[in-house]
């Protein structure tokens, strides 16, 4: 796995870097197969699935140069034709030939042919003429009439293509829409690797993500290259054409990680938390050239301290050493990441950072925490500071997917869905039902009917997904954090999103805001609402999630969504990004 990317460029929060995500690692538009393999989708449908990867890098038929010879399409069944009224990509009324299945010979070509497709297990359905649009891509080539005595049917009058469902949702859709629009719970690189299997023109289309920050900006923090705040969105430019896959925010510093594996740093850089080797502030993102020989995975902002993730399992930590927080073994701060040390065999596959802590999760998904204990936030039975990595025993025969930090608490997220939360509490945020400090983790028993797939932990209040798309909250209300309409703190979680923009796919949590992430990429935001961090048009606190408009109207869809203590950012994608590179021909040769 690779840090979610909410979403995260990645699927929903799993083994590798899901701090906040997005997982990323959730739909912008695709379209999936209705009801799964036992009902084919639509040509008029739009509703993402979820499904299992087909194989990778079968060599490709090929399609081109073929002799106009071929007769007309094999169907094994005439189809009688009937009328749908249908609206087409301009939004003219149009009107198309619905095919009905009977028996006997081919339709003539007259009528658009209805196919199925078969991806994977799940069906798709669509006209002939669809794909034919576009005759130089695989699909489109096969499809022309001319080609189309090449096509061998399965027993159940289907093409078969051994390759990823959900991807090709993707894949279908931009014939519909005629624009690739990638849905953040989809990696991208699995988008590109079956947009060249399919040969569409974007296959190579890179650099196309925007990092876009908003709210408090006194030391630089937004990138910006001044220290103005700004209550909209507005572009890092200096991230202009570099593909970032993770963001992360602390209290006065940002980091974002590209996918060559290369960390951005900039913001106040007191204690050495940059990394550049000294305590300047920095306006605009800056290359952390001490790992420039590394392969990060993920990056991730304490308050006061830094860390980063590489792809071998590696942990590097740098910033204000106080309470041990970076698991050097001292209370040293340090201007540069160093590496921590860990057991002979022990690899680290998350790592997350909290006010004055720190935690990891290895690779057999053991929790490890250090740094200061005060309130029993490391999990250990006891307030004790802990200088390295130390294995939370109550939680070794427990297998963990995900593990967060807050400011002064801290929550695990087992392989199976379950949620346990231990630390600092006099409102609520451990989700125990009463308040009360808890020295080791303990289970929140109020989600045990729920199978969570991600949680958020803010300074006073934590949050979680749910697998049905549902964002759950509790903690400290003073600022309208949980959403749930009324300034009421909750020792109990409460559901606050549910269904919008096609399900909730990643959470996250600032010290006293909340940012969530839909399938449709819309970025909805509440609570505290000084310095513009909501990014909505309003002074005033949000006790009700709010969609930050602004993104959408400038045609951006979201692929991940971070909070930091006094600011907000994404990674977004133009809904257009892909457009253009290639247009239909609606009079294709035949």
């Amino acid at each position: 796995g690779r840090p979610a990317m909410a979403a995260h460029f990645d699927d929903l929060p799993h083994r590798r870097g899901s701090h906040y995500s997005a997982s990323s690692s959730a739909s912008a538009g695709g379209g999936g197969a209705v009801g799964g393999a036992g009902g084919p989708e639509s040509d008029a449908a739009s509703v993402s699935d979820s499904g299992g990867e087909g194989k990778r890098g079968e060599a490709l038929p090929s399609w081109r140069d073929v002799a106009d010879t071929s007769p007309a399409w094999p169907s094994p069944r005439k189809f009688d034709a009937v009328m749908m009224e249908g609206k087409d990509a301009g939004g003219e009324l149009r009107r198309a030939a619905l095919p009905t299945a009977l028996s006997g010979t081919a339709s003539d070509d007259s009528v658009s042919e209805r196919v199925v497709l078969n991806v994977g297990g799940r069906r798709f359905e669509c006209f002939a003429s669809t794909l034919s649009a576009y005759p130089d891509t695989l699909l489109g080539a096969m499809f022309m009439p001319r080609n189309r005595h090449l096509i061998k049917l399965d027993a159940s009058g289907e093409v078969f293509f051994d390759r990823d469902p959900d991807a090709f949702s993707v894949i279908l859709n931009f014939y519909r829409t005629h624009r690739l629009i990638v849905p953040p719970s989809l990696p991208h690189e699995l988008v590109r690797e079956e947009c060249a299997y399919f040969q569409l023109p974007h296959a190579d289309a890179k650099d196309t993500t925007e990092v876009l920050m908003w709210g408090r900006g006194e030391f630089g923090q937004l990138g910006s290259g001044d220290r103005r705040s700004t209550w909209m969105p507005q572009t890092v430019e200096v991230l202009r054409g570099v593909r970032v896959v993770q963001l992360s925010l602390g209290t006065s510093h940002s980091a974002a990680l590209t996918e060559a594996g290369k960390v951005f740093t900039w913001g106040y850089g007191g204690d050495g938390r940059l990394g550049h080797g000294d305590q300047s502030d920095m306006l605009v993102p800056k290359a952390l050239d001490v790992l420039a020989d590394e392969h990060v995975v993920q990056v991730v902002c304490g308050e006061l301290h830094t860390a980063a993730l590489t792809d071998d399992g590696r942990l590097f930590t740098w910033g204000l050493g106080k309470d041990g927080r970076l698991g050097l073994g001292t209370t040293e701060s340090h201007h540069v990441p160093r590496a921590v040390e860990f057991s002979r065999g022990v690899a680290i596959t998350q790592v997350a950072c909290g006010g004055l802590h720190t935690a990891a999760l290895t690779s057999d998904g053991q929790v490890l925490t250090w740094g200061l204990g005060a309130s029993g936030r490391l999990g250990h039975g006891d307030e004790l500071d802990q200088m390295v990595p130390t294995l939370v025993r109550s939680l070794a025969g427990t297998p963990m997917q995900q593990v967060l930090c807050g400011g002064h608490h801290s929550a695990a997220l087992s392989g199976d869905g379950r949620v346990f939360t231990w630390g600092f509490d006099d409102d609520g945020r451990l989700g125990h039902g009463v308040p009360g400090h808890q020295f080791v983790p303990k289970l929140v028993e109020a989600l045990l009917m729920r199978t969570v797939v991600q949680i958020a932990c803010g300074c006073w209040h934590s949050a979680a997904l749910t697998s049905d798309g549902a964002a759950w909250t509790w903690g400290s209300c003073k600022s309208g954090q949980l959403g749930t309409a009324a300034k009421n703190s909750s020792a109990t979680p409460r559901v606050v999103l549910q269904g919008k923009g096609g399900g909730i796919v990643s959470i996250a949590c600032g010290t006293a805001h909340t940012a969530a992430l839909a399938r449709d990429g819309t970025v909805f935001t509440w609570g505290k609402h000084d310095d513009g961090r909501l990014g909505v048009e309003s002074t005033a606190d949000q006790t009700y999630p709010r969609a930050v408009t602004n993104l959408v109207e400038r045609g951006l869809a979201v692929q991940q969504v971070v909070c930091g203590v006094y600011d907000t950012a994404v990674v977004a994608v133009s809904v257009d990004t892909f457009a253009g590179a290639a247009t239909p021909r609606v009079g294709a040769p035949r």
